[in-house]
């Protein structure tokens, strides 16, 4: 299920449920590994917007022969231990593949690509989008010459609702 209600009652993507359940993120981890370019070293994302995807997707990689870090951006520092921005073995340098749960106009991806360039020299080569709501984010990374990949699009999700 991609869609909650809102207070008002209002349908709203939130692919959480999915993402979260068994079957569903399993399903949406391989679906990434399917489209991931071989060239990418580590995957990741902001954590309020990656839900456990690299993880998983690490995971299922690894099963299949394919060595991937995994790695999430604060939205804060940690406030003890390393003080850090950035979880995971993320190598310096490293091409990246940032996984994000709606893409919308892709700032909040450009935002993490920015941090990880900023912290480990690393370059954002590819980003995977789980529903592209088509509010221009496809167009902003392509125009920063990052391949961009969606599993669906928000009509997609709303399936026979996309007209109404």
């Amino acid at each position: 299920n991609w869609f909650v209600k809102d207070r008002i009652g209002h349908h709203i993507v939130d692919p959480a449920e999915t993402i979260l359940d068994p079957e569903g993120g399993v399903l949406i981890s391989l679906g990434i590994l399917h489209h991931l370019k071989d060239e990418v070293e580590a995957i990741g994302g902001l954590e309020s917007h990656c839900q456990g995807i690299p993880g998983g997707v690490m995971q299922l990689g690894y099963s299949r022969g394919r060595t991937l870090n995994s790695f999430y951006v604060r939205t804060q520092p940690k406030r003890h231990g390393k003080s850090v921005w950035i979880d995971g073995p993320l190598e310096y340098g490293s091409r990246v593949c940032i996984v994000h749960d709606i893409v919308t106009d892709a700032e909040i991806i450009v935002s993490t690509s920015r941090k990880i360039k900023e912290e480990f020299g690393a370059n954002t080569i590819q980003v995977i989008g789980v529903i592209d709501c088509l509010q221009g984010g496809r167009e902003r990374l392509e125009e920063l010459g990052i391949e961009y990949t969606a599993l669906c699009t928000i009509e997609d999700a709303l399936g026979e609702d996309a007209n109404s």
